[in-house]
């Protein structure tokens, strides 16, 4: 008597053995392919079927070499087709099930996607709150959704289908992808011509989103060669807005529709107004999308939209938060005085005054989130290792391809979790951000036409001028010792290297060296790769930052560009990189 195989489906239709690990076995994991298991195949929406008649284990395999099957089964077939004419229809049936040897494209990937790109490795818990996104929310939204919205599902499956043509080099699913997006963007413009729009706070969650993966969508297919024009110039990512923009803009403006008919301030601003729900987590995280979004674009944000406890932001996240808008805005008013002393050259009085403000503005904020740090927790902090200049796994801050693009230097911080750094390469990322831009306005004030001659004024002008220069080179020092601090943590996120338990004899050798065990060899996990996203395309953005520096801090992104499939990051190693 046999005995059916406890493995997958997947496996058996592969003739391996199968480790029978749940939900997704190990040789499933490694060759990135759907792990379904027979007692649920006939339940689950993604089915799978046996390549022929033989593997499914109800005709016995011939004897000979595998090669001979095909052409003898198919005479043999023929051969004896009326003497076996009364099983045609069981046979014809078993033929169509078994001849279908892959799953369909969509399926395949958006399991591959929501598997190996929205699966977390950590307890959810684990990951520190401010540094998580939409990413983070959508399993539990797809798990807990009461119905199926047509919008998101296309949205979801364009996306996917673009990551698995990018990440796999498969052509027909990129076509595959440009064909539903074709398809989103029309179901998109009926939606929000929609009036159950504004009356339905789940209708605002669904739309945006769809936006956030349209978004995303665009981003993933944004390629170098998109950046030629017809006329053959070749145009910088700073000189136009990448198609995604559109999509933040839109997002932004479904956000105000939120704001004014279901955020829960306005409600309780109003004593005949009942109380409504607390905001949910899509519009939080779309906040702070747009947040994001502002900073690379030197936009400021509107009014209405700097209050975090609003949209659901609190704790030490909403700390973060009104520093984050505070550097926002500054940047705004940066931006504006740059344009002007521009145009006249020259830094009036009035300018002065401004940029003065400004750069007392900067301190504080960069003062504010050197003390948020010391509301962490004890867990999240780090222990910092020296590595032997010598070792093989060690970077020069030259390295441009294999395992030692993830090592800056020789010092690499280690944290309890790889998780725990979430929080902290976000915080040194932005504390680089104001420093960098307080270096834009130390320059402004040190300017030799800073501003028009008054009488008098040269020993007053002498007098500024040292104390903006000592301010600049200790701002100076700031940003690259902070930059230093972020390229330290990038190695541990990103799992290339763990710590080896203390011996708790004592006895043996518990130097720096010999606490490093290097896991280079593996694959970096996409939701640690998301996690470093944001903060490296900050850093690879400062142009105050030691060119070498900025150049890794790039390469780094592009090589997560390639993990995650995003297109757009590819430009981070080019001179076509945006500038903040």
């Amino acid at each position: 008597m046999t005995y059916p195989s406890a493995g997958c489906e997947t496996c058996k239709s592969r003739r391996i053995k199968c480790d029978e690990t749940k939900p997704t076995c190990k040789r499933c994991k490694k060759s990135r392919r759907v792990c379904l298991w027979g007692q649920s195949t006939d339940q689950t929406y993604f089915s799978i079927h046996n390549e022929n008649r033989y593997a499914s284990g109800n005709t016995k395999r011939p004897r000979g070499p595998r090669s001979a099957l095909t052409g003898t089964h198919h005479h043999h077939h023929h051969h004896h087709h009326h003497q076996h004419s009364s099983n045609t229809p069981q046979q014809g049936q078993q033929l169509q099930q078994y001849r279908s040897l892959h799953i369909d494209l969509s399926t395949r990937a958006l399991v591959y996607y929501l598997h190996y790109y929205l699966a977390k490795p950590y307890a959810q818990d684990t990951v520190p709150s401010i540094s998580r996104g939409l990413h983070d929310h959508l399993g539990s939204w797809l798990s807990g959704t009461k119905h199926c919205n047509p919008l998101v599902d296309l949205a979801i499956s364009s996306m996917a289908l673009a990551v698995f043509a990018r990440t796999q080099h498969h052509p027909p699913a990129a076509i595959e992808a440009s064909a539903k997006y074709q398809r989103l963007l029309a179901m998109m413009r009926t939606s929000i011509s929609s009036p159950n729009l504004v009356d339905d706070a789940k209708n605002i969650d669904d739309c945006l989103l769809a936006i956030f993966f349209m978004s995303r969508f665009e981003d993933s297919n944004h390629c170098r060669f998109d950046m030629a024009h017809g006329n053959g110039k070749v145009m910088r990512l700073a000189d136009y807005s990448p198609n995604s923009y559109a999509h933040h803009d839109g997002a932004l403006a479904i956000l105000k529709i939120w704001k004014e008919h279901h955020c829960p301030h306005q409600y309780l601003a109003h004593s005949q107004s009942p109380k409504q729900a607390a905001p949910s987590e899509i519009i939080k995280y779309l906040r702070r999308g747009m947040i994001r979004s502002a900073v690379l674009r030197h936009l400021a944000l509107p009014e209405w939209l700097w209050e975090g406890r609003w949209y659901g932001e609190k704790g030490l996240d909403l700390g973060y938060d009104r520093a984050i808008v505070r550097i926002v805005n500054l940047r705004r008013e940066l931006a504006v005085l740059v344009q002007r002393q521009s145009h006249t050259q020259t830094l009036s009085h009035e300018m002065l005054l401004a940029a003065d403000k400004l750069n007392d503005e900067a301190r504080d904020i960069d003062t504010e989130l050197h003390e948020w740090t010391s509301r962490f927790p004890r867990a999240w902090s780090y222990q910092k290792h020296t590595l032997t200049a010598t070792d093989p796994h060690l970077g020069d801050g030259n390295s441009r391809n294999g395992e030692k693009e993830h090592f800056y230097s020789s010092t690499v911080y280690s944290y309890a979790s790889p998780a725990h750094p979430a929080a902290w390469i976000l915080y040194f990322a932005t504390r680089m951000l104001i420093n960098n831009a307080r270096l834009k306005i130390l320059g402004l004030l040190l300017c030799p036409q800073r501003r028009q001659p008054t009488p008098h004024s040269n020993l007053e002008g002498e007098s500024d001028a040292y104390e903006y220069e000592k301010q600049r080179q200790e701002c100076l020092s700031r940003l690259n010792a902070t930059a230093d601090d972020l390229a330290s943590s990038i190695p541990f996120i990103l799992e290339r290297f763990k710590v080896k338990e203390k011996d708790d004899t004592g006895s043996s050798d518990y130097s720096d060296q010999n606490q490093i065990i290097f896991n280079t060899d593996k694959e970096i996990k996409p939701y640690l790769a998301t996690l470093a996203a944001w903060p490296l395309s900050i850093a690879s953005c400062l142009d105050g930052l030691d060119l070498k520096q900025r150049l890794w801090f790039g390469s780094e992104l592009a090589s997560i560009g390639r993990i995650l499939g995003v297109g757009v990051f590819e430009f981070a190693v080019t001179d076509q990189w945006l500038k903040l």
